[in-house]
């Protein structure tokens, strides 16, 4: 039977999105896992390779307030109001695309979640749609939609911030802490098998012609970051010269695949490190649930049983989600008030609304609803005067441009090196001046 036939395993930065050796897909399971871990991601990737974050959290990330950064072409980029917790703010990106067959339009939010390889040297950047807005094409399209987002501008941050009250976001924190709590539990045993499979690494590309070229390479490279970013004795120092043999290796890919004996070598090496990776986690996690369950802590234990649910070869990615909804988009009723859209597409789409118990959020959003405040009023003032003309270029800006990916659920390389360069951000220079030309600054309709 073909390998193909057996498993494959979603990695969107490869050729074809899919890996199919049954070595490859365990080693890149538990890379994800420590990345996860590592740099406190709020969700967990299933048994297909998607990413999945819990309802809980995805509801807590909709209701956020966001304040406006920028746009770029078709997209608008904004960052959480407040601080989560100690862990600071959390990034997301709105994307607007125009659906000509039915005369709607479609906003979709994602998070943006930064994974560092090299401690930092060069950055992937995890994107997730986590909900959809649509609605009929319109002048007021823009408005409503930032409007379901909960983005603000700048100038009303300084306003909303004097009598700041307390946003729901216990689940993203607690997700977070636990996390923080894995990755201090497993760090020194990580380190330890990391070094040994750097040293096994460097023993095996020794014998043969590639892998000498690749072992050149990485005596460059490390050249370069070492006291920067790595540094010798640092927790860490052999996981981040492991991530840089791993973007080496991808890079002279088909080459090495040419090597019969360098390939199966570098696979046992891969797959042993794996399953001693995945050794450490569950041994952890047996841990932390008798530590739990002993201290009665419901918390940590729905932590626990949250990440088993989501790594669950049945659970569903919030893509899988989001592609059934675009087959028949719901269409807001243009009559009716920001505040009635948002609560029809709670019941048409359950499974991503908020919950319906009252919280914090609910009753600021009661609060403001009853009594509009000043700042309200302005926006609602600066976006209304935009003409029917500028409205449309917006929303025409989302036709027009290529480079939109709905689904999202992918890392793409990002920002310091461009190791694996399909960022769905980044264009040709050509392109981006044309983007540019069309952009509609949204900051100062604002």
């Amino acid at each position: 039977m073909n390998e193909q036939d057996n498993e494959r395993y979603i990695r969107r930065d490869t050729q074809g999105g899919f890996l199919y050796n049954k070595s490859d897909i365990n080693y890149y399971k538990q890379v994800q896992n420590l990345d996860v871990i590592r740099n406190l991601l709020l969700g967990d990737f299933n048994g297909k390779g998607n990413y999945v974050l819990s309802k809980g959290i995805i509801d807590e990330l909709v209701s956020m307030k966001k304040v406006y950064q920028y746009s770029f072409g078709a997209t608008t980029f904004c960052q959480s109001m407040n601080d989560v917790g100690e862990f600071g703010k959390l990034n997301f990106a709105i994307k607007i695309r125009n659906n000509a067959q039915n005369g709607t339009v479609t906003a979709t939010l994602q998070l943006l979640e930064t994974i560092d390889r090299a401690n930092g040297y060069y950055q992937n950047t995890n994107t997730v749609s986590i909900e959809n807005y649509t609605a009929n094409e319109s002048n007021s399209f823009v408005v409503d939609m930032l409007k379901y987002y909960n983005v603000i501008s700048k100038k009303e941050e300084g306003f909303l911030k004097r009598d700041q009250k307390a946003e729901d976001v216990d689940m993203i924190i607690s997700r977070k802490r636990f996390e923080n709590m894995l990755k201090a539990g497993s760090n020194e045993k990580i380190d330890l098998i990391n070094k040994a499979l750097y040293e096994k690494r460097l023993k095996l590309l020794g014998k043969s012609a590639i892998g000498k070229t690749i072992l050149e390479e990485l005596n460059k490279e490390t050249y370069k970051i070492n006291g920067w970013f790595v540094k010798e004795g640092v927790s860490g120092y052999y996981l981040y010269l492991n991530q840089i043999l791993d973007s080496l290796f991808e890079r002279h890919n088909s080459e090495i695949l040419q090597d019969v004996a360098l390939t199966a070598g570098w696979r046992k090496i891969n797959d042993n490190f794996a399953t001693e990776l995945n050794n450490i986690f569950e041994s952890l996690s047996k841990t932390v649930q008798k530590t739990a369950e002993a201290s009665n802590n419901a918390e940590l234990i729905n932590q626990l049983n949250q990440t088993k649910e989501n790594k669950s070869e049945v659970a569903k990615s919030n893509s899988e989600v989001q592609q059934k909804q675009e087959e028949k988009p719901k269409v807001a009723q243009q009559t009716q008030k920001v505040e009635q859209k948002t609560e029809q597409k709670s019941v048409e789409k359950n499974t991503k609304q908020p919950a319906k118990q009252p919280n914090k959020v609910d009753a600021l959003k009661t609060e403001q609803k009853q009594q509009p405040n000043k700042v309200d009023e302005d926006l609602m003032k600066a976006f209304n005067n935009v003409s029917e003309e500028e409205s449309k270029k917006i929303v025409n800006t989302a036709n027009n441009s290529e480079n939109f990916d709905l689904m999202g659920d992918n890392e793409s390389s990002k920002m310091i090196k461009n190791v694996n360069s399909n960022d769905d951000i980044k264009t040709s220079d050509q392109e981006s001046k044309e983007m540019v030309d069309k952009e509609i600054n949204i900051e100062n309709m604002m």
